[in-house]
Protein backbone atom coordinates (compact mmCIF):
# COMPACT_ATOMS: atom_id res chain seq x y z
CA UNK A 1 0.00 0.00 0.00
CA UNK A 2 1.22 3.52 -0.83
CA UNK A 3 0.09 5.76 1.28
CA UNK A 4 2.13 8.65 0.08
CA UNK A 5 0.38 8.45 -3.08
CA UNK A 6 -3.13 7.74 -1.44
CA UNK A 7 -3.12 10.80 0.57
CA UNK A 8 -1.86 13.17 -2.45
CA UNK A 9 -5.01 11.58 -4.23
CA UNK A 10 -7.18 12.41 -1.44
CA UNK A 11 -5.79 15.91 -0.98
CA UNK A 12 -6.17 16.55 -4.86
CA UNK A 13 -9.53 15.18 -5.14
CA UNK A 14 -11.34 16.87 -2.43
CA UNK A 15 -9.57 20.36 -2.71
CA UNK A 16 -10.14 19.96 -6.30
CA UNK A 17 -13.96 19.29 -6.03
CA UNK A 18 -14.37 22.13 -3.48
CA UNK A 19 -12.07 24.72 -6.05
CA UNK A 20 -14.22 23.42 -9.49
CA UNK A 21 -17.99 23.29 -7.14
CA UNK A 22 -17.28 26.66 -5.74
CA UNK A 23 -16.16 28.30 -9.17
CA UNK A 24 -18.89 26.71 -11.02
CA UNK A 25 -21.37 27.54 -8.15
CA UNK A 26 -20.23 31.16 -8.19
CA UNK A 27 -20.39 30.94 -12.27
CA UNK A 28 -23.67 29.22 -12.51
CA UNK A 29 -26.08 30.29 -9.54
CA UNK A 30 -24.41 33.22 -7.52
CA UNK A 31 -22.85 35.45 -10.42
CA UNK A 32 -26.17 35.73 -12.43
CA UNK A 33 -28.59 35.51 -9.23
CA UNK A 34 -26.44 39.22 -8.29
CA UNK A 35 -26.75 40.74 -11.59
CA UNK A 36 -30.89 40.04 -11.81
CA UNK A 37 -31.32 41.42 -8.41
CA UNK A 38 -29.56 44.56 -9.11
CA UNK A 39 -29.00 47.01 -6.13
CA UNK A 40 -29.78 44.20 -3.71
CA UNK A 41 -27.35 42.05 -5.21
CA UNK A 42 -24.35 44.62 -5.41
CA UNK A 43 -25.54 44.95 -1.38
CA UNK A 44 -24.67 41.10 -1.40
CA UNK A 45 -21.92 41.29 -2.99
CA UNK A 46 -20.21 43.50 -0.92
CA UNK A 47 -21.38 41.49 2.28
CA UNK A 48 -19.91 38.41 0.10
CA UNK A 49 -16.39 40.71 -0.03
CA UNK A 50 -16.35 42.50 3.06
CA UNK A 51 -16.34 38.75 4.64
CA UNK A 52 -13.34 37.42 2.01
CA UNK A 53 -14.18 34.02 3.23
CA UNK A 54 -14.91 32.53 -0.39
CA UNK A 55 -11.67 33.77 -2.06
CA UNK A 56 -9.36 32.52 0.73
CA UNK A 57 -11.21 28.95 0.69
CA UNK A 58 -11.13 28.47 -3.43
CA UNK A 59 -7.65 30.06 -3.06
CA UNK A 60 -6.60 27.44 -0.72
CA UNK A 61 -8.06 24.73 -2.12
CA UNK A 62 -6.65 25.87 -5.41
CA UNK A 63 -3.35 25.65 -4.03
CA UNK A 64 -3.81 22.34 -2.57
CA UNK A 65 -5.56 21.11 -5.89
CA UNK A 66 -2.16 22.43 -7.81
CA UNK A 67 1.05 21.29 -5.51
CA UNK A 68 -1.16 17.81 -5.05
CA UNK A 69 -2.09 17.42 -8.77
CA UNK A 70 2.33 18.71 -9.67
CA UNK A 71 3.23 15.56 -7.33
CA UNK A 72 0.92 13.03 -8.72
CA UNK A 73 1.76 13.91 -12.08
CA UNK A 74 5.50 13.24 -11.23
CA UNK A 75 4.84 10.59 -9.97
CA UNK A 76 2.82 9.15 -12.12
CA UNK A 77 4.31 10.44 -15.34
CA UNK A 78 7.91 8.32 -14.14
CA UNK A 79 9.45 11.38 -13.15
CA UNK A 80 8.49 13.33 -16.12
CA UNK A 81 9.62 10.16 -18.49
CA UNK A 82 8.82 11.73 -22.09
CA UNK A 83 7.40 8.35 -23.24
CA UNK A 84 4.50 8.34 -20.75
CA UNK A 85 4.14 12.08 -21.60
CA UNK A 86 3.66 11.49 -25.01
CA UNK A 87 1.34 8.56 -24.75
CA UNK A 88 -2.78 8.75 -24.82
CA UNK A 89 -3.29 8.91 -20.97
CA UNK A 90 0.29 10.81 -20.78
CA UNK A 91 -1.21 13.88 -23.03
CA UNK A 92 -4.89 13.92 -21.74
CA UNK A 93 -3.15 14.47 -18.27
CA UNK A 94 -0.76 16.85 -19.08
CA UNK A 95 -3.29 18.88 -21.19
CA UNK A 96 -5.64 18.84 -18.44
CA UNK A 97 -3.22 19.25 -15.10
CA UNK A 98 -1.87 22.42 -17.63
CA UNK A 99 -5.00 23.85 -17.70
CA UNK A 100 -5.61 23.09 -14.28
CA UNK A 101 -2.34 25.18 -13.24
CA UNK A 102 -3.09 27.90 -15.57
CA UNK A 103 -6.67 28.17 -13.77
CA UNK A 104 -4.99 28.28 -10.77
CA UNK A 105 -2.54 30.84 -11.22
CA UNK A 106 -5.01 32.92 -13.33
CA UNK A 107 -7.57 32.79 -10.24
CA UNK A 108 -4.28 33.28 -7.32
CA UNK A 109 -2.95 36.70 -10.00
CA UNK A 110 -6.24 38.03 -11.56
CA UNK A 111 -9.50 37.05 -9.54
CA UNK A 112 -7.79 37.29 -6.12
CA UNK A 113 -6.71 40.94 -6.65
CA UNK A 114 -10.15 41.65 -7.83
CA UNK A 115 -11.93 40.08 -5.06
CA UNK A 116 -9.41 41.84 -2.73
CA UNK A 117 -9.71 45.28 -3.96
CA UNK A 118 -13.67 44.36 -4.12
CA UNK A 119 -13.60 43.29 -0.48
CA UNK A 120 -11.71 46.79 0.32
CA UNK A 121 -13.92 48.81 -1.48
CA UNK A 122 -16.88 46.95 0.83
CA UNK A 123 -14.98 47.79 3.74
CA UNK A 124 -15.08 51.18 2.76
CA UNK A 125 -18.70 51.24 1.97
CA UNK A 126 -19.62 49.44 4.95
CA UNK A 127 -17.20 52.04 7.39
CA UNK A 128 -18.97 55.38 5.61
CA UNK A 129 -22.10 54.24 7.27
CA UNK A 130 -24.13 55.57 4.33
CA UNK A 131 -24.71 54.32 0.50
CA UNK A 132 -21.76 53.83 -1.86
CA UNK A 133 -20.96 56.95 -3.67
CA UNK A 134 -21.65 56.91 -7.27
CA UNK A 135 -17.99 56.65 -8.01
CA UNK A 136 -17.91 53.70 -5.74
CA UNK A 137 -21.03 51.63 -7.34
CA UNK A 138 -19.36 52.16 -10.31
CA UNK A 139 -15.89 50.95 -9.53
CA UNK A 140 -18.32 48.05 -7.65
CA UNK A 141 -20.03 47.00 -10.59
CA UNK A 142 -17.14 46.73 -12.97
CA UNK A 143 -15.16 44.71 -10.27
CA UNK A 144 -18.33 42.04 -10.42
CA UNK A 145 -18.02 42.56 -14.24
CA UNK A 146 -14.32 41.26 -13.99
CA UNK A 147 -14.50 38.90 -11.39
CA UNK A 148 -17.97 37.43 -13.27
CA UNK A 149 -15.28 37.39 -16.48
CA UNK A 150 -12.73 36.00 -14.49
CA UNK A 151 -14.75 33.16 -12.83
CA UNK A 152 -16.00 31.97 -16.77
CA UNK A 153 -12.20 31.63 -17.25
CA UNK A 154 -10.95 29.78 -14.67
CA UNK A 155 -14.63 27.67 -15.16
CA UNK A 156 -13.41 26.76 -18.64
CA UNK A 157 -9.94 26.13 -18.19
CA UNK A 158 -11.50 23.88 -14.64
CA UNK A 159 -13.86 21.90 -17.24
CA UNK A 160 -10.48 21.39 -19.55
CA UNK A 161 -8.77 20.34 -16.33
CA UNK A 162 -11.28 17.70 -15.21
CA UNK A 163 -12.40 16.52 -18.75
CA UNK A 164 -7.97 15.13 -19.03
CA UNK A 165 -8.10 13.67 -15.75
CA UNK A 166 -11.48 11.90 -15.56
CA UNK A 167 -10.57 10.24 -19.39
CA UNK A 168 -7.40 9.70 -19.37
CA UNK A 169 -7.11 6.23 -18.64
CA UNK A 170 -9.86 5.51 -21.49
CA UNK A 171 -9.95 8.44 -24.09
CA UNK A 172 -6.47 7.65 -26.14
CA UNK A 173 -6.13 3.90 -24.97
CA UNK A 174 -7.82 2.32 -28.23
Amino acid sequence: MDLYFILLRIIHFFAGVFWAGGTFLFVSAIAPAVRLAGPDGAKFMQHLARQGRMAVSLSVAAALSAASGLLLYWRTSGHLNGAWITSGPGLALTIGGASGLIAATYGAVFVRATSARMGQLARQIYASGGPPSPEQQAEAQQLGAKLGTGALWTAGLLVVALLGMATSQYLFSF
